[in-house]
């Protein structure tokens, strides 16, 4: 009897192994494909995981703040693709900043492009285009377009005042530096109200199309900490443009099923990689508009957890035969 139950304990541990190998295998097939593929995740946190996807696509609705401004030795550089929609606006910026549209004459004593740094397309001239301009320069530095527009990807680096797509430079703009530091938008150009102080993206300007990269890179002194170029070399250190954001298409996502939450935008690898993700919001804070990216990622079921085995009871001994009293022929 000892030995017989001893066996059925060792069926249990088996069966409770085996249901544990199984639930196991179960949960990482399903994390697996719960993930875009030929891409490396990176878990975040408990919460979330976060994973690069191959770009994100702008409808005109969504920007990007960077929180670089466009003062000093600065330089883009953005791998983008118009969508045709884009083309079919006036204006449709890929990334700038500027002084704003109908500021007050102290702010913007010329006009909208005021301390522009911009990059985009003009229907009228049906080109790429580019403004860079000083306060109080002039509104538009490059007024004859730079390379025929299309829907096809290209490469543009904007350094300083000279831009260059695809590797070929196009445009040196005679214009001074910006003066009037406003942040660099990636999906658009921002409209400074000059009554509240506050910033947001012009909408008549916006992007549509898609960014696969984006980098801002800004001149540095290598010891002495002088801000401009020429004080630092004087003192005989190494000047250089540093990379400072380096935003890379990219997803973020958690739970299963009813549950699953995805939000697209790009993390810094420059910097820990920081999310950032759509910052056009309405006056209650609610995200304006929805950045999507490729490849997409759908909402995988969640596993199934097995049942418990229940340990098996030792069965009760039968009772015995009640015993009848003898028989006494009476």
């Amino acid at each position: 009897m000892v030995k017989r139950i001893i066996m059925k304990h060792n069926s249990f541990a088996k069966v409770a192994s085996l249901s544990l190998i199984i639930f196991t295998l179960s949960f990482f097939t399903w994390f697996n494909f719960a993930k875009p593929n030929s891409h490396v995740a990176k878990a975040v946190n408990e919460n979330y995981t976060i994973q690069t996807v191959d770009y994100i696509t702008f409808d005109g609705s969504e920007y990007i703040d960077t929180g670089i401004d466009q003062i000093g030795d600065t330089k883009v550089v953005a791998d983008f693709q118009y969508d045709q929609a884009g083309l079919n606006q006036g204006y449709s910026q890929v990334f700038g900043a500027r002084c704003g549209v109908d500021n007050t004459p102290t702010v913007c004593p010329v006009g909208s492009n005021d301390d522009a740094f911009i990059f985009g397309y003009q229907q009228s001239f049906g080109k790429f285009n580019a403004w860079y301009s000083t306060h109080g320069g002039a509104n538009t530095a490059n007024a004859g377009g730079i390379l025929t527009a299309d829907t096809a990807r290209h490469t543009v680096t904007f350094d300083n005042n000279q831009v260059s797509i695809d590797g070929t430079l196009y445009w040196t703009s005679s214009q001074a530096a910006p003066m009037t530091a406003r942040m660099i938008l990636l999906g658009g150009i921002p409209y400074f109200d000059p009554t509240t102080g506050t910033e947001s993206l012009s909408v008549t300007d916006s992007y549509i199309g898609r960014i696969y990269s984006f980098q801002i890179y800004k001149g540095q002194c290598s010891d002495s900490g002088f801000a401009n170029q020429t004080d630092c070399e004087t003192a005989g250190d190494t000047w250089s443009q540093v990379l400072v954001r380096n935003l890379v298409p990219a997803v973020k996502y958690s739970g299963c099923g009813a549950n699953f939450t995805v939000e697209y935008g790009f993390i810094d690898q420059a910097n820990g990689d920081q999310w950032y993700g759509n910052a056009n919001v309405d006056s209650n804070g609610n995200p304006v508009g929805t950045l999507i990216g490729s490849p997409a990622i759908s909402a995988p079921a969640c596993p199934t957890e097995p049942e418990t085995p229940t340990e098996p009871t030792t069965p009760e001994s039968p009772t015995p035969p009640a015993v009848l009293p003898p028989n006494t022929g009476v």
